[in-house]
């Protein structure tokens, strides 16, 4: 009898009813993909739909591949198996419209409409589409732009906050930079921030009135040295600088708000001594009650003041994002965000194409549906809607079998991306309410039943007891693999160490001792177990290998800006385990990428000494210092354009010659070559590859530097302009903690041999045969960072550091979402494991922390169990009796218990013993350490010789900065005082309009369309012509009349219609007498009585102002010094 799964009747309907459009909840390892494909192919057979009226959505490249390559092999797989020639003949269609097919990503989608409808969409018609790193840097020009103007003159907002400091050592700069990237990803949501009434300067007076009271009692203390004492000397600090600073000067309310959140922070407030008496006659309990009264009046002023900073700052702000607008405008670009609200806006103002879409696309099917923002969703129900009247997306019902939706709202993890779980639901009630059936799929294919036993006892009573509206529903997962007898499909490591100096159980202890055993047991696991696992290439068991292996992260950063990554990645060099670290700061802090970088500023930058000096020395060239100083004291300078014959130079110092005329051969080819071209002969030169494979872990210091040939050839391929370019993407993503990947996975890994490193949200939708969860005090989310609501056009987050009104009234609603998506981050994570899932965890008691603590309730036995674990579990060697390798103390005196090694079958887990394997193996190389740069000799002369030379780096900038060429527009210039010029003759125009509207738009749009008016050209030409320009620039249809008349009249002018020889719109770059560089656009040079007439036209009801005569003369003027002919200025005023 055929085994059938758990969940086929909901299956065999996703194939077969094609009149009903359906929404499926596909659990993890259930088959999302499979079922939207069998479904399609399914209906193509059937001839319920044809695939070029089919749009088959999902959410990245990655998939979309997939997708695409599925539903090929599934069409040939039907073509192949049919009897029927009818369904044979539809197969075959099928597949000769599939390359033409709309399969792909919803952004490719939506850039495919804008493309037809650029006119109704309101975008350039050649747009081209960002990638990410190309959008950072156009953010980073409108930083540059309007960040410089904002600092010289700062508001409110920015100037308060450059006199904060970070407790992750930001600089304020970066911050703002972080800030404006926010702002920038939600400028959708424009609703401005409130700002409360609040007198900041009365409340700082207030509370320093109680800090002078508080300073006061320090003195008084009995004993100096006491706790609470010493702890008053913080704010006898405090007083003591304001009081020297406010003899001089006013009170500086903006440095005291600074102070006081400095001070708020101090771990001082916690010490509080021993004794009843703090001084004589003063109870300690009253100095504390004092101090903590100042501490809650301190936090509620700090509240306040942070919602009014934030407030300030969000109108700050404002311009740089506005300048994001213009730039990409200029640039004729788009970035994501724009392709979703462009179509969205196409779909909801323009009827006909909303009704031309929905009959053009049949049928609309969208895979991992969690992972859609409203937007995205918006887009979708409006194709689907069964009235094509309706312009509002959430009063859509989709056609009947029209809309096929799959995913799983357990895994929906991308609320920083607006994925959000609360927009889910309100889509799955809206489609319920329009009889939109919601199917479960159940039965994974992916993880074996002891798996799926611990994740059910985890995540069910997790899930259900969620507050309202936070939380998916929780499905369980059913069985469909057979049971593994050989070896432990979950395993409990037991955390070795989790003890502090205090005999208590930490945080610290745990984040330090973790990646170690870790590190250790993948070390065996790969070597010594002998273990198989279902080998996902071959679909074979296979012996476990690196590459079967997946350590996932909650996240990279840790507290105060740590690497959590980095420590397991050295345990794992420790003992030569391969690796591929897919994504994160740890990559560039490794030897070899340093050095890779090193070597790539000094091509791009011979001048910079210590770009050269720290190529030498690192570890391609490694050269030593004695080589240095010797060849500048026998040749010369350290400076790669210097030429020096080979031949000319001794023999030991030949090598220092060579390498310095390799950088120079580099730097004079590098934009001449393919950059990836350019590192590829710098290996070839140095013969790095074999020096690297010699290296110690030298298949990974191998691997490493490929990923830095694969980006090269990526941003080749993106067509890079430059090598400097390609230099400064490096530097960017070392500063901003990135990994040298990209896209959706990892670039070449699936060839490459090793463990795989990731976070959990770059391994969603991936599967490995052993996952590792990491890093088990990662926090659980209880701490607000934003809160968006689309319906609103509200979007309320943390900016640089400091919360709004808005999110701090919503706190425990955002608080109750954040922990709740903790919960499924931590289900994607075990739901990656087909053959084993290992879980850190503490044997002498569960750590209730952090991410992982909503496993302990399916690994942890009953605590009467935790001494019953059997030693002898299959495949494991024989265990001890205890989970923790070292305490301070005797556990059984103590009263401590611990969960005893071994297999504890009322769970299902296998307790690991750390004694087992071979801890605290230290890495020879490779992560980049104290001393890869370890100074040899003359630390202190040579810290001073830096200085100086930063000195002089500073002074040649701020020289660099004086122009030696002055430019000017035409514009700037008309605006600034000037020598008296011949004015210029006016020659007056009238046209049909009454009344003319004024300003900048109508002006632009004059503009925009005078340079495109020709000779001849028609009243119908002429008012498509602005029609089409007013739609790209928003004018209104009174600016649209006034300018088509204008340009009516004008086209009829002698000087326009005459056949007498002219040139339009000639631009010039010409210097003027004074030297300056001027740039502009002559509308009209024409022949006039032997002599040249430049000719501005403008528009103006009375007469053109003095900066439009001056700019017919400037203009004049440019052309007569650059012909030597005689040159007459004209204004043509219509």
């Amino acid at each position: 009898m055929t085994k059938l799964p758990a969940d086929h009747e909901a299956r065999v309907r996703i194939a077969n009813d094609h009149a009903t459009s359906l929404l499926v909840e596909a659990a993890a390892g259930t088959g999302k993909t499979t079922a939207l494909v069998t479904r399609l192919v399914s209906m193509l057979k059937s001839g319920a739909c044809e695939l070029r009226g089919v749009v088959a959505m999902t959410f990245t490249d990655k998939a979309a591949g997939e997708m695409t390559l599925r539903l090929r092999a599934a069409l040939e797989e039907a073509r192949a198996a049919s009897s029927d020639e009818t369904e044979r003949a539809r197969a075959e269609r099928a597949l000769e419209q599939l390359e033409t097919a709309r399969v792909g990503t919803i952004h490719g989608f939506c850039a495919d409409l804008l493309r037809e409808r650029p006119v109704e969409a309101g975008v350039d018609p050649s747009f081209s589409v960002l990638a990410d790193d190309e959008a950072d840097a156009l953010v980073q020009r409108a930083i540059g732009d309007e960040l410089g103007a904002a600092l010289a003159t700062p508001g409110e907002g920015i100037r308060r906050l450059l006199r904060r400091t970070s407790r992750d050592q930001e600089t304020a700069r970066e911050r703002l930079r972080d800030a404006v990237r926010t702002l920038i990803e939600h400028r959708d949501h424009a609703t401005p921030w409130r700002r409360d009434p609040f007198d900041r300067d009365a409340a700082i007076d207030t509370i320093l009135t109680d800090v002078t009271e508080l300073a006061a009692l320090a003195p008084k203390a009995t004993t100096p040295s006491d706790w609470c004492a010493k702890s008053l000397l913080l704010f006898q600090r405090v007083m003591a600088d304001v009081e020297v600073r406010e003899r001089t000067l006013p009170r500086d309310h903006d440095g005291l708000e600074a102070a006081l959140a400095d001070i708020a922070r101090k771990k001082e407030w916690g010490w509080k001594g021993a004794g009843k008496f703090f001084a004589p006659g003063l109870l300690r309990a009253d100095v504390l009650a004092k101090r903590d009264a100042l501490k809650a009046k301190l936090d509620a002023f700090l509240v306040a003041a942070d919602a009014d900073l934030a407030a300030c700052l969000w109108r700050d702000l404002r311009p740089i994002v506005l300048r994001y607008e213009v730039l990409k405008e200029r640039a004729g670009a788009l970035d994501f965000l724009d392709l979703l609200l462009g179509v969205r806006r196409l779909l909801v103002e323009h009827a006909e194409v909303r009704r031309e879409l929905q009959t053009r696309f049949t049928h609309v099917f969208v895979d991992e549906l969690q992972d859609s923002d409203p937007v995205q969703v918006d887009v979708v129900l409006l194709l689907a809607s069964d009235d094509p009247s309706i312009a509002d997306p959430t009063k859509v019902r989709p056609v009947p079998g029209k809309l096929f939706l799959v995913g799983d709202p357990k895994q929906s993890i991308y609320r920083f991306r607006r994925a959000d779980i609360a927009s889910y639901r309100l889509l799955r009630e809206q489609l319920e309410r329009a009889s939109v059936p919601v199917l479960h799929l159940s039965t994974s294919f992916r993880s074996l039943p002891g798996i799926q036993r611990v994740i059910n006892a985890a995540f069910e009573p997790a899930m259900s007891s969620a507050p309202a509206g936070v939380q998916a529903e929780h499905v369980a997962l059913t069985e469909w693999r057979a049971a593994e007898e050989k070896r432990p499909s979950v395993i409990a490591l037991g955390i070795p160490r989790p003890y502090d100096k205090t005999e208590k159980i930490t945080k610290g202890a745990i984040e330090a001792s973790t990646p170690d055993a870790v590190a250790a047991f993948v070390a065996w696991l790969v070597r010594e177990s002998g273990w198989t696992v279902i080998d996902p290439v071959t679909n074979e068991p296979t012996r476990v290998a690196p590459r079967h292996v997946c350590l996932l992260f909650r996240r990279q950063v840790g507290w105060n800006d740590s690497d959590v990554v980095r420590p397991y990645l050295r345990g794992l060099e420790a003992r030569r385990v391969p690796h591929v670290w897919v994504g994160g700061r740890s990559f560039h802090e490794r030897e070899e990428i340093i050095g890779l970088r090193a070597i790539a500023s000094a091509i791009e930058y011979p001048d910079d000494a210590l770009a050269v000096y720290a190529a030498l020395r690192g570890p391609f060239l490694a050269l030593t210092d004695a080589e240095l100083l010797l060849y500048r004291d026998r040749v010369g300078p350290l400076h790669p354009m210097s030429k020096v014959a080979l031949d000319s130079v001794e023999t030991a110092l030949r090598p220092v010659a060579e390498a310095l005329h390799l950088l120079r051969e580099l730097h004079l080819g590098r934009n001449r070559h393919p950059i990836a071209d350019t590192f590829a002969r710098f290996f070839d030169a140095t013969r790095a590859h074999a020096a690297l494979a010699l290296a110690h872990g030298g298949e990974q210091v191998l691997a490493s530097a490929s990923r830095i040939l694969d980006l090269a050839r990526r941003f080749d391929a993106r067509g890079a302009l430059s090598f400097r370019g390609f230099v400064e993407l490096l530097e960017d993503q070392a500063e901003r903690g990135e990994g040298a990947g990209g896209g959706d996975s990892p670039s070449g890994e699936e060839g490459q041999e090793g463990v795989r490193v990731m976070t959990v949200h770059k391994a969603k939708g991936l599967e490995f045969p052993v996952v590792v969860l990491c890093d088990p005090t990662a926090s659980t989310g209880s701490y607000a960072d934003r809160w968006i609501d689309p319906s609103k056009g509200e979007a309320f987050f943390k900016l640089a550091g400091v919360t709004p009104i808005e999110l701090r009234e919503r706190d425990a609603a955002v608080v109750a979402a954040n922990e709740a998506e903790i919960v499924r981050v931590a289900y994607v994570a075990a739901t990656r494991a087909r053959d084993l899932l290992v879980i850190p965890a503490c044997g002498d008691a569960p750590f209730e922390e952090g991410w992982l603590a909503v496993m302990n309730r399916a690994i942890y036995p009953p605590q009467s169990e935790w001494r019953q674990g059997d030693g002898r579990a299959p495949g494991c060697p024989t265990f001890g009796d205890e989970s923790v390798v070292s305490r301070s103390f005797d556990a059984e005196s103590a009263g401590t218990q611990s969960v005893k090694p071994g297999l504890h079958r009322s769970v299902g887990v296998v307790w690991w013993d750390p004694r087992t394997l071979p801890l605290d193996e230290e890495p020879a190389d490779g992560l980049r350490s104290d001393d890869v740069l370890r100074a040899t000799s003359g630390v202190d002369d040579g810290m001073r010789a830096h200085r100086a030379w930063l000195d002089a780096r500073a002074t040649a900038i701020e020289d660099g900065a004086i122009p030696t060429i002055l430019a000017s527009t035409v514009h700037q210039l008309a605006r600034t005082p000037r020598d008296e010029s011949e004015p210029p003759h006016v020659e007056r125009m009238m046209c049909a309009v009454s009344t003319r509207p004024t300003g900048r738009r109508i002006e632009a749009l004059f503009r925009g369309a005078l340079a495109l008016l020709q000779p001849g050209d028609g009243d119908d030409v002429i008012a498509a012509m602005v029609r089409a320009r007013a739609r790209v620039i928003g004018a209104d249809a009174d600016e649209e009349r006034a300018v088509s008349e204008a340009l009516r009249a004008l086209v009829r002018h002698p000087w326009i219609a005459s056949a007498r020889p002219a040139a339009r719109a000639v631009p010039i770059v010409a210097p003027d007498e004074r030297g300056v560089v001027v740039e502009g656009t002559i509308d009209l040079v024409r022949e006039d009585a032997g002599a040249l007439m430049v000719v501005r036209i403008v528009m103006s009801e009375g007469e053109p102002s003095e900066a439009q005569r001056a700019e017919a003369t400037i203009l004049a003027d440019a052309l007569r010094g650059t012909t030597k002919r005689t040159v007459r200025a004209a204004l043509l005023v219509v």
